[in-house]
């Protein structure tokens, strides 16, 4: 397997913490307050001109896996599962762009794929939420055969999932960074 010191140096000038890259403008705040380093995605996008193509928020890399997350600010409820998917899509599909242009292939690293949303507003709210997460699986489309087969195009096979309120996060993100500073 390749070394991902080589994409690491590559978005070294896009690199920022995840509290930046969970900013929201509209409503002036932060998902997280972690500063763990990662790359703002969107920055690197906007470097390319990619303005009219979406894209996930952060990226981060650890050992063969590559971690993409999206920041909603938003309830799950909200939430549009098209405009996800075509973040994901498109991020992806410009990633691999980089993965080529360094001798690299998606098919040889494990791919997450995180949308991280804002709290319910209130205990019951939350209780309900977790309540229905558990039976319905909430995914956003991201296991619809439909998406799965364009990351497929661009040889992203079986991406692990991970769809959850910023509380629900927090564990998960102690697992991945090795810490625990998630605020």
């Amino acid at each position: 397997m390749a070394d991902l010191s080589l994409l690491k140096s590559f978005f070294d000038s896009y690199g920022v913490t995840l509290k930046e890259t969970s900013y929201d403008k509209e409503n002036e705040n932060f998902l997280c307050q972690s500063q763990e380093k990662v790359i703002s995605f969107d920055k690197y996008m906007q470097s390319k001109r990619e303005k009219y193509k979406k894209s996930f928020d952060a990226l981060y890399f650890k050992n063969d896996t590559i971690y993409c997350v999206e920041f909603k600010n938003q309830k799950h409820s909200e939430i549009s599962s098209q405009e996800i998917k075509n973040k994901y899509i498109d991020g992806l599909s410009e990633l691999d762009k980089v993965f080529k242009s360094k001798n690299l292939k998606t098919s040889d690293y494990k791919f997450y794929l995180y949308v991280v949303f804002k709290n319910p507003s209130n205990d019951g709210a939350m209780t309900q939420y977790r309540k229905r997460f558990k039976e319905e699986e909430i995914d956003l489309g991201l296991r619809a055969k439909d998406f799965l087969e364009k990351l497929k195009n661009i040889k992203i096979n079986s991406p692990k999932n991970k769809v959850g309120c910023v509380n629900d996060f927090r564990q998960e993100y102690q697992r991945v960074f090795s810490c625990s500073s998630y605020r």
